[in-house]
């Protein structure tokens, strides 16, 4: 028997020793539904748009489609992630067991775990501790940073590694770090792969213009914004309040600190960056003119840059991207 799960209330009321295939296919970015049971005898498979959070010991055992889990916590578990799918968030002691095609895990902390990555899949991020233990194909970790580790790398799988990182490699793979990093590194290599050791990031725009794909119209720089569109409008994901508009010019505090990217200012990057950031169902890329005398590039950039002033020029159609 099949139960297709559309709300909170519907959800809820799955008595735990249901014995079948749960399709959950509800839930929404700002209302997403919350699992915090594991079904013992049932199989749950998370599909088309639905966005939930996971806790406790709950597990999904497929991921299809263009699904999103925004928050993985404690002991919760994805079997198999597919397609399009997206983990925003790993936290704690949560595990991704097998990662295929275009999924993507966005944010990996503490002591998350993916099992394995294969085909196109990407982690974006690692921090603290967590751990990659097999890589295949042409997976990629984007960034790995603190102690995070990958054990065993193969294929044409790649890693950029930026912090105090452990990882084994066996295939045709590039490990990709920056010179003042490389001391840092705990590598085992086979004679097939590669170590890219890139020049330190200088924190301004020169370099970021060099090592990135910017459009310069005379002062100023063509750079993107991932946002939210809700009934025509566009918003920021940081703060659904703020709202961008075609043609318009929008100011803001920028923090002079180079020390993080992430700092309080408009955010803005290369195009790339901003796609990939933005994984969630209503989002949309919007085009921006920025002055290139208002922009602060951190040091941890990676794609992204920082602004106290930008006009909104268009949404750019998906095609584009």
């Amino acid at each position: 028997m099949e139960i297709i799960i559309k709300t909170q209330k519907e959800l809820d009321n799955i008595p735990l020793d249901c014995k079948d295939t749960i399709y959950i296919e509800g839930g929404t970015q700002e209302n997403p539904l919350i699992l915090k049971v594991k079904y013992e005898h049932a199989f749950v498979v998370v599909r088309g748009s639905a966005q939930i959070i996971m806790r406790e010991n709950s597990v999904v055992q497929r991921m299809w489609e263009n699904s999103v889990v925004q928050d993985m916590w404690e002991n919760s578990v994805v079997q198999d992630m597919r397609e399009n799918s997206v983990v925003q968030r790993m936290w704690e002691n949560s595990v991704v067991q097998d990662m295929r095609e275009n999924s993507v895990v966005q944010d990996m902390r503490e002591n998350s775990v993916v099992q394995r990555m294969r085909e196109n899949s990407v982690v974006q991020r690692m921090r603290e501790n967590s751990v990659v233990q097999r890589m295949w194909e042409n997976s990629v970790v984007q960034d790995m940073r603190e102690n995070s580790v990958v054990q065993d790398l193969y294929g044409e799988a790649m890693v950029s590694a930026y912090g105090n990182n452990k990882i084994t490699a066996h295939g045709y793979n590039i490990i990709r770090t920056l010179q003042s990093n490389k001391k840092n590194l705990t590598l085992v290599m086979s004679k097939d792969c590669h170590l890219i050791v890139v020049p330190d990031f200088k924190p301004n725009f020169k370099d970021f213009a060099k090592r990135f794909p910017v459009e310069i119209k005379g002062k100023n720089a063509i750079l993107y914004k991932a946002v939210h569109k809700i009934n025509g409008g566009y918003f920021s994901d940081n703060d659904r309040g703020f709202e961008y508009k075609i043609g318009e010019v929008k100011k803001h505090e920028n923090s002079s600190s180079k020390e993080n990217s992430c700092a309080v200012s408009l955010h803005v990057a290369e195009k790339h960056w901003a796609v990939v950031y933005g994984s969630w169902d209503d989002m949309v890329l919007l085009e921006c003119e920025v002055p290139i005398k208002n922009i602060v590039v951190a040091k941890d950039c990676n794609g992204k840059c920082r602004t106290s002033q930008l006009k909104v020029l268009r949404e750019v159609p998906k095609e584009e991207w």
